[in-house]
């Protein structure tokens, strides 16, 4: 819609900017809209994220493309340099040390959002204890001294100079916002100076699809106050033209008991013919395993698939099920399961009875607790061989009797594991290295993730070497597949891993949610009208088939009831 809305008011001759909340989105946005314009209205036209735009208004002098540019030639700024924007692991730094110097104990993501509403709020709120109003004060005279300005800072500064008339609004005829229901309160506050100023205003947004709280967007609430203080005509789309009746039907029957929500019908353009399917598994372990072989079909059939979960941690223990299966698959997030120490560890320990490496002993050693001064004098009293050694070889090795003491209980371990494997006991092998690293598991490793790594580590009628050889061949991989996917390159037919946060935008012939259980999806960390939304978000990504599930070990979430799927 916005497309065909900016490409009609181009060929009509005014001047027009896109705002959307992501660069992807942008570029699309940018690229459907010339489709339909005429090529030589390029300069009339300014198309970015919130953020981008701004940084072009603040240096509008510095932009030197075609698009916008007679737009940008007319901009006032009072800045004479150039924004330099923090890097985020310097700004974390910055975060950290403030948190250390005011005497604070709390984590640089704890602290994270109350500098940024402290900020927002335009001066330090007497309503924070003082160690935190002292956190502020230091993160952000850090931040001078360093002459850096911080994501947050790009829309901040500039609607401060908005409001003190030192930089002029874009000089457009119309601006645009997609998402509009995302925005916070200095994006709402940027958009509104546009409007106060005489630029018509035209915003899309669907307050069921607000799940960014946590990020204090305003939602239905900012809505709200936009129709009411701009006076606009609000026109209702209710056709999707993604879903089946089934899977929408139920998407609205859920939705529909949240009460902060501009009331509408909701109609599916594709009609019926979808698939909404709810089932309860023993564990979690099954559930996984049952995705996996749903997402081998579904790819063989040429439909796109997609695994929904409420958070990462369901989504990198699935990854387990599905590199046992050889399922090709990507987690959106880029991380692998093979990152986690846990995996890790497990393959070092196995590819140490294979041939032991310095590296692999190291680690394996570490995970036992172990620390690196007693390893270091292990190394070099035994090279790499795992030797149990008699008291008389640590006599004068300087090694710690705690050291002493893991080392020979791994090396006695380890034997009785190589013997087991020279006589074709791989399950045996495979269930003992599980249970000591179980055993000598330490916080914050996840006892989750290691019943993970069992799993894929199963050898299954080959060679423990064939084994491991699959298992890195796999790990390559899914390397190769996200690489190809950052680059915009084809990586063939993958399954898809997603939060239901990262799941927006997306859609796909058959979608997985997983882990509807109470006290995992709605989560207790949220309000329970944010849930319904992310939850209202991850059941409209399917186009055709909707499979939900949950284990039996806790009772069913409340929505499958609430959305009519499950009696109880």
């Amino acid at each position: 819609m916005l497309a065909t809305k900016a490409a009609t008011l181009l060929n009509e001759g005014e001047k027009v900017c896109a705002v959307t909340f992501t660069r992807d989105a942008a570029l699309e946005l940018r690229e459907r809209t010339m489709k339909l314009a005429d090529p030589r209205t390029k300069a009339n036209l300014l198309v970015g994220t919130f953020h981008s735009v701004c940084m072009l208004m603040a240096s509008p002098r510095k932009h030197k493309g075609e698009f916008g540019r007679a737009i940008l030639q007319k901009m006032q700024s009072p800045f004479t340099a150039p924004w330099n924007l923090v890097k985020e692991g310097v700004r974390i730094g910055y975060v950290i040390r403030a948190i250390r110097e005011s005497g604070l104990k709390i984590q640089a993501r704890d602290a994270t959002p109350i500098i940024e509403l402290a900020k927002e709020a335009g001066s330090i709120p007497e309503s924070l204890d003082p160690e935190l109003q002292e956190m502020v004060r230091i993160y952000i005279k850090l931040m001078e001294e360093a002459h850096v300005i911080d994501f947050q800072d790009i829309i901040l500064k500039t609607n401060l100079a908005l409001r003190d008339k030192s930089m002029s609004p874009l000089p457009v005829d119309h601006l645009l916002v997609d998402e509009y229901q995302d925005t916070d309160k200095a994006q709402y506050e940027w958009t509104a100076h546009h409007g106060r100023a005489g630029v018509a205003l035209t915003v899309v947004g669907d307050d069921d699809q607000s799940i960014y709280a946590f990020r204090r967007a305003l939602g239905y609430s900012g809505m709200e106050r936009f129709a009411k203080e701009f006076g606009a005509l609000q026109v209702q789309l209710g056709i999707n033209y993604r879903c089946r009746s089934e899977i929408l039907g139920a998407a609205e029957t859920l939705i529909s008991r949240n009460t902060e929500r501009i009331q509408k019908r909701l109609f599916a353009q594709k009609g019926e013919g979808g698939v909404v399917t709810w089932e309860r598994f023993k564990d979690a372990s099954t559930e996984y395993a049952a995705v996996a072989e749903e997402a081998a079909g579904a790819l063989a059939e040429g439909a796109s698939f997609a695994v929904i979960s409420r958070t990462n941690d369901e989504l990198t223990l699935l990854q387990a099920a599905m590199h046992t299966r050889g399922v090709p698959h990507r987690k959106t997030d880029g991380r692998s399961i093979f990152d986690c120490p846990e995996v890790q560890v497990y393959a070092a320990l196995l590819r140490s009875l294979i041939k032991p490496a310095s590296n692999d002993l190291d680690q394996v050693l570490a995970w036992a607790g172990m620390d690196s001064e007693d390893a270091g004098k292990i190394r070099r009293l035994f090279g790499t061989s795992i030797i149990i050694g008699s008291k008389e070889d640590f006599q004068n090795a300087g090694i710690s009797e705690r050291g002493i003491d893991i080392w020979r209980t791994f090396a006695k371990r380890h034997a009785a594991w190589t013997a087991q494997k020279q006589q074709g006991h791989l399950a045996t092998v495979n269930y003992g290295v599980y249970e000591w690293l179980g055993e000598t598991l330490q916080k914050p490793h996840n006892p989750a993730v290691l019943d993970a790594a069992h799993q894929m580590y199963e050898v299954d009628g080959s060679t423990l070497e064939d084994h491991l050889a699959k298992m890195r061949s796999r790990e390559l991989s899914q390397s190769q597949a996200d690489k190809k996917e950052a680059e915009d390159q084809d990586a063939g037919p993958v399954a898809m891993l997603t939060t239901a946060h990262g799941s927006k935008g997306l859609e796909f012939d058959r979608v997985w949610i997983v882990g509807l259980q109470a006290g995992s999806f709605p989560s207790e960390k949220s309000s329970l009208e944010e849930e319904r939304r992310l939850m209202f978000v991850a059941m409209t990504r399917a186009r055709e088939a909707l499979f939900i599930s949950g284990t039996k070990d806790k009772k069913p979430s409340m929505f499958v009831i609430e959305a009519g799927i499950a009696t109880s």
